[in-house]
């Protein structure tokens, strides 16, 4: 069995360090890496490549979708640090989701740019939990029929602006206008100073 080796040359150092301890746990398990296999880590699927002499780890590109592959994980491995930066900023610990998982949308959301976001409770390994709705949909967002599951990869993949946000856990919302702002139980939450997201959005 083949240690599979990844190419990952913007990535930050935690970042790298984290594949690497992830693929040396999965071998110290025994875990074959086949060709064509998903493996989850933290938010991100990636896929295994190349050969069975010499798999290959390929992410994918963030933006696109359907998943698309490519040998580069430096912007993927970089979001799984992002996003547990976000929530650090603001001292909420994080809950695990995956890019797979349903996200629940107004149907209009595709013509919506007033957009908020809110994360509740569920029990369904297939969701995540999150709300995404519009101040500006013509629908109306108490009605089921107004409503549709889409994946999170699907829906960041139209709005890239709510991707760092995806691990904040239950009871923490976020409204996008000039710059995002997040709330918890709907109240204005305070980023800690000098934090990711008060240097990335309040500077």
């Amino acid at each position: 069995m083949n240690r599979p080796t990844f190419l990952a040359p913007n990535a930050i150092a935690p970042a790298q360090e984290l594949l690497d301890s992830f693929l040396d746990a999965q071998l110290k398990q025994g875990v074959p890496f086949e060709p064509g296999q998903f493996i989850q880590l933290a938010w991100m699927w990636l896929k295994v490549g190349g050969s069975q002499e010499a798999p290959v780890i390929m992410a994918p590109i963030i933006g696109i979708a359907p998943m698309t592959f490519a040998p580069d994980c430096s912007d993927a491995l970089n979001l799984i640090f992002l996003q547990r930066y976000v929530c650090d900023s603001f001292q909420a610990g994080f809950q695990i989701c995956d890019a797979r998982q349903s996200i629940i949308v107004m149907k209009d959301i595709e013509n919506c740019k007033e957009l908020h976001m809110a994360r509740a409770p569920n029990e369904s390994p297939h969701a995540s939990g999150w709300f995404l709705g519009a101040a500006d949909s013509a629908l109306d967002a108490e009605k089921p029929d107004s409503l549709e599951l889409k994946s999170l990869w699907d829906v960041a993949c139209l709005f890239p602006q709510i991707l760092d946000f995806f691990l904040l856990p239950d009871g923490w919302q976020v409204v996008f206008k000039d710059r995002p702002i997040v709330l918890h139980d709907y109240e204005p939450a305070n980023a800690v100073p000098e934090s990711y997201f008060a240097r990335k959005y309040l500077a």
